[in-house]
């Protein structure tokens, strides 16, 4: 009976950590070279279908001033939104670079060139649906029962294995009790909700 307990509960903090990892990642603006988005049109589908978690990585030039190439999907800050399209032509324009996109959806070629400089990063990874788990869990029922519930678990679980060591040897004066994993998990619970839009 012990060992599924640790297997529930073990499974559960990493499910915990993982869901708090990638949807704060996914939400928060993070200078990092490689974050994860969610795509929220249909204008990439089928191959990046709405409701898609996509992982945008900063490539950078190489000897000849080239990063991105026709064919790759690249997300690009348009107005105050990110838009992932894909490469259909590079154009050098009076010593810049631009780039011509285009969704796979869409019947025509984007109106407006993309400078290099717009350029958040190219898709290296796509996985359908994803994001719309992501978004769920932003939402009060699905912070309910993906993240709270499965946090008090962990937490009250800790908690009984303390109280079973204290009862079962006296402690020492100078000996420590163990509770630094329900604080931690206390904290990133915490921490999740100030960083959450849906609060």
């Amino acid at each position: 009976m012990k060992i599924f307990v640790g297997i529930v509960k073990y499974s559960v903090l990493a499910m915990f950590v993982a869901i708090v990892g990638v949807t704060v990642a996914a939400y928060l603006d993070l200078p990092v070279p490689t974050k994860p988005l969610i795509v929220q049109t249909g204008s990439m589908a089928p191959s990046i279908p709405a409701g898609s978690l996509v992982v945008v990585t900063r490539k950078g030039t190489d000897g000849v001033g080239v990063n991105y190439v026709e064919n790759d999907v690249i997300t690009f800050q348009k107005g105050k939104e990110l838009v992932s399209h894909r490469v259909v032509n590079v154009v050098r324009k009076d010593g810049e670079k631009f780039f011509q996109t285009k969704g796979d959806a869409n019947q025509e070629k984007d109106s407006e060139l993309v400078p290099d400089k717009q350029v958040v990063g190219r898709v290296v990874f796509a996985a359908p649906f994803v994001g719309k788990f992501v978004s769920y869990v932003k939402q009060p029922l699905g912070f309910i029962l993906l993240i709270t519930v499965p946090t008090m678990f962990i937490i009250i679980s800790e908690l009984m294995v303390i109280v079973g060591e204290i009862r079962k040897k006296p402690r020492k004066k100078n000996e420590l009790i163990n509770i630094y994993k329900p604080i931690t998990l206390t904290v990133l619970c915490l921490i999740f909700v100030g960083t959450s839009f849906s609060y």
